[in-house]
């Protein structure tokens, strides 16, 4: 008899004390509707700080890490009635700075200028080379990973090395065996032998004139990670691209869903350069607000985890995007 209520009871809801279901869910929601809101907005206004661009005040997410929601959340409260199609345009040439101003408020180590854009960076000729280099690594048979939700409709291959969710660095997992076969690593290969002649040296120009600081920091680490991986880089030299960047993240198409790159470092920026033929595509930066055309032959630097981006739709044409970029982990780690 004890064995069977035993079991019995077992079998029975969990509860406190005396507390029915029903009244514990009326409990949840008055909780949720009365309090629950207010401690989420105090957590998110710790994540975020004022800071100067161009003589304007903007927010800053500054201590945001792998939070897309509330990312999400403070865009809505702080920009409601954002729209990237009416968001001011910038001129489409010529050469742009976003100068951040130092104050007590501002977080050290930020990079001096936010965002720039560069002109006539890349000629018509190399744009037409990655272009072909592009479709004979479509070609062989490249195996994709599922595309961020958070980002895109459309899926990004990284290249190169990183060091996220791992004790050291390696080569990226979409750049070899067994995501890839040995034909699409030959073709991969040869795409970034390409970016490693024509794109690398001026961004490397780009970055240590204009961001010696990170530059600085991004030679440090490549010192670290070069040695670290001194065989996996004498096997394919095409991976190591100089340390002004450690990977390579590629896609057609654009990221359409506003976002920030979790996986950068807020103290560096990374390097966007748009290959193709295309109009649209604009980069789309709530907080400045302002949107900043992009087209085949310019690059652009920007803060990719201070400030939130997306892209307006492409009108016309193809569009072939590389965001060269230093994980977070890595900077931190080695660059110091």
């Amino acid at each position: 008899m004890a064995s069977t209520r035993s079991q019995t009871k077992a079998n029975l809801p969990k509860l406190r004390g005396n507390r029915s279901s029903s009244y514990s869910k009326r409990r949840g929601t008055k909780w949720v509707a009365k309090k629950a809101h207010k401690s989420i907005e105090q957590k998110w206004s710790k994540k975020t700080t004022t800071i100067e661009v161009n003589g304007d005040s903007i927010l800053g997410f500054v201590r945001v890490k792998t939070d897309s929601n509330a990312v999400k959340h403070i865009l809505e409260t702080e920009f409601p009635d954002v729209n990237t199609a009416t968001l001011p345009r910038a001129p489409e040439t010529g050469k742009l700075q976003y100068v951040l101003k130092e104050t007590e408020a501002t977080p050290e180590g930020l990079p001096p200028n936010l965002v720039m854009r560069f002109d006539n960076v890349i000629k018509p000729r190399i744009n037409d080379l990655v272009v072909k280099a592009w479709d004979e690594v479509l070609n062989a048979g490249l195996t994709f990973p599922k595309a961020d939700p958070n980002r895109s409709a459309t899926p990004a291959l990284h290249l190169g090395a990183w060091s996220i969710n791992q004790s050291k660095p390696i080569i990226t997992a979409h750049s070899r065996a067994p995501a890839q076969s040995k034909e699409a690593e030959i073709a991969i290969d040869k795409f970034l032998k390409i970016i490693n002649k024509y794109v690398a040296p001026m961004v490397t120009t780009f970055f240590k004139n204009e961001f010696p600081v990170q530059y600085g920091r991004q030679q440090r680490a490549h010192e670290h990670v070069s040695h670290k991986l001194r065989e996996e880089f004498t096997k394919r030299p095409e991976l190591d691209f100089g340390g002004a960047f450690f990977t390579v993240a590629v896609k057609e198409g654009s990221s359409e869903r506003i976002h920030i790159d979790f996986n950068d470092d807020i103290k560096n920026v990374a390097f966007v350069v748009p290959f193709g033929d295309f109009t649209g595509a604009d980069l789309c930066l709530p907080q400045l607000n302002t949107r900043v055309p992009i087209s085949a032959g310019q690059v652009v630097a920007f803060d990719a985890k201070l400030l939130a981006h997306c892209s307006s739709p492409i009108i016309s044409g193809r569009r072939i995007i590389l965001t060269l970029f230093t994980d977070y982990v890595t900077l931190k780690r080695y660059g110091q």
